[in-house]
Order: structure tokens, then sequence, then C-alpha cells
């Protein structure tokens, strides 16, 4: 299924705001996905506040 966000907005505790298009706003907690080592590179905080951001929407499945 896809979903229509509109904006992400990540957070220092690895959490992260999603934003859709119907006005819905949930939270995720990314902290769990970084066990996994594909995604070690986002254990470097900087880098994960600079990865994960989408502006301007898109089209995403989650």
């Amino acid at each position: 299924m896809f979903y229509d966000i509109v904006q992400v907005i990540p957070n220092e505790d690895y959490t992260v705001y999603v934003y859709f298009e119907d006005g819905k706003i949930v939270c995720y907690d990314a902290k769990t996905l970084l066990k996994k080592k594909v995604f070690e590179p986002l254990k470097d905080i900087s880098f994960f506040m600079n990865a994960c951001t989408i502006l301007n929407g898109g089209r995403y499945v989650l």
C-alpha cells in the first residue's frame, strides 16, 4: 500500500514524525532498525538527522 507523505521530521532520540497528506501524524521509533547492519550508518545522529528528511511530499510504501 502506498501512502502520501508530506513531511518527515527526525528527532535526536531516533524517533521520526511522519506527516501524511490526509492530516494524520505518526511518531515512529527507529531505534529497532539500528540493530540491523544495513542501517548502521544511521547510528551517527548527525547522519540520521540529515538522512531522514522528506520535504515537498512523495508517495512511499511503509
